[in-house]
């Protein structure tokens, strides 16, 4: 049987939701507000509390940050999985064009990188706002 210390489970998912307000230079509070949750949300995952959200609360909050529930909860390391994946993608892709690391510099190839990579999150982000509309 696999046990589960749910008091530091909850505190690590209540540093990553603040680490994340923080990186976005906006207030934990501002966060829950805009979610819909109570301002005592991450103070019941802190301390001697230690209690773990249910799903439904954490899913307005990963969206508000567009990482997955499963960042919050510390399984995935990456902020954003899919974006990781489509960088490997688009890595592989150019070497299979030919375009080796002696044919580009590292400044070079970083742009390239950076451009198709902007590309690909302007047509996500239209995407989305269609798919809202």
């Amino acid at each position: 049987m696999i046990t589960l210390d749910k008091k530091r489970y909850a505190n690590a998912i209540a540093k990553r939701i603040k680490a994340l307000a923080l990186d976005r230079q906006i207030s934990v509070s501002r966060v829950l507000q805009q979610c819909g949750l109570p301002v005592n949300f991450i103070n019941n995952m802190s301390g001697e509390r230690g209690s773990i959200p249910a799903a439904n609360s954490l899913i307005p909050i990963a969206d508000y940050f567009d990482v997955s529930v499963d960042y919050l909860l510390g399984r995935e390391t990456r902020k954003d999985p899919v974006k990781s994946e489509i960088l490997e993608t688009v890595e592989h892709e150019l070497k299979g064009l030919g375009v080796a690391d002696a044919d580009i510099s590292p400044e070079d190839r970083r742009v390239l990188i950076d451009c198709i990579m902007t590309h690909i999150e302007t047509q996500f982000a239209l995407y989305k706002q269609l798919k809202n509309q």
